[in-house]
């Protein structure tokens, strides 16, 4: 695990504790740990400086670095990505890659800083594109990419009250923390040369809850049966060889029901 974990700082709770054999990133999300000192209300985001968060750096369970420098932490957890599939080249391995950024406060390394049209959220996404293409040039220099299966997606859509530092939902409705579609509905990428066909669009049904069972399924494990399991398998519909198994998303805030989404 790389990145953004988010479920719990505490020990038991860490990656190292949950089925991951290590571990090296931000515990939390990055505007937590706020400084007293820095800039009130949303000053702080719209012109963010390092020394405004005491966000940690962890390495397993250690503390690495206190605040993390933030301007390059996506660089770094791209050149972990590539050092891990390197060391574990000969045997199966997952690698679970969760960005810090574009969540605000926003940061770019120096060789992306004002390359973007886009601004600051610009440079943020296009160094995330760099380190993806990155780490796909690694699967294939290795020869590994027809037996890697890689996923690209998003947790939620845009941050909208920090306008154009949150993103943006195009067409739909709303962003992050609504139940409408500008909040819920993400694009992914699915890419397994020789196995997915390239350039080939679905409109079927998924959630991130389906990357387990489809990835269990496609490593021939058995999906465990001692506790619920939400996912579906989506290998026909990333393999073209059927529809897809989904045909409701229930949308939540919380514990309460807002919507459900059945069919087109």
């Amino acid at each position: 695990c790389i990145g953004k974990w988010h479920l719990g700082h505490l020990p038991r709770f860490l990656p190292t504790r949950n089925g991951f054999d290590s571990y090296f990133g931000i515990p939390y999300s990055n505007d937590m740990d706020r400084l007293a000192g820095s800039p009130k209300g949303r000053a702080a985001f719209l012109a963010p400086k390092i020394e405004y968060w005491n966000v940690p750096l962890l390495r397993n369970e250690k503390t690495i670095e206190r605040p993390a420098d933030q301007r390059t932490i996506t660089s770094r957890y791209t050149d972990e990505a590539v050092a891990f599939i390197r060391g574990h080249r000969d045997r199966p391995f997952l690698v679970y890659l969760p960005h810090s950024l574009p969540h605000v406060p926003l940061f770019a390394s120096e060789p992306f800083q004002g390359t973007s049209a886009r601004g600051l959220y610009g440079d943020v996404v296009e160094e995330i594109d760099a380190g993806v293409g990155r780490i796909l040039a690694t699967l294939k220099e290795l020869g590994l990419d027809e037996n890697t299966l890689v996923w690209f997606t998003s947790d939620n859509g845009p941050w909208l009250i920090f306008g154009d530092h949150g993103g943006s939902a195009g067409l739909l409705r709303e962003g992050k923390g609504s139940t409408w579609e500008g909040g819920m509905r993400e694009p992914t990428l699915a890419w397994w040369p020789g196995r997915i066909p390239a350039g080939t669009l679905t409109r079927e049904l998924g959630t991130t809850m389906d990357i387990y069972t489809t990835c269990l399924k496609l490593a021939g494990a058995d999906v465990p049966a001692d506790r619920p399991v939400d996912g579906l398998d989506l290998a026909p519909v990333l393999l073209g060889t059927g529809r897809g198994p989904r045909q409701n998303v229930f949308y939540y805030r919380g514990t309460r029901l807002m919507a459900v989404r059945h069919g087109p």
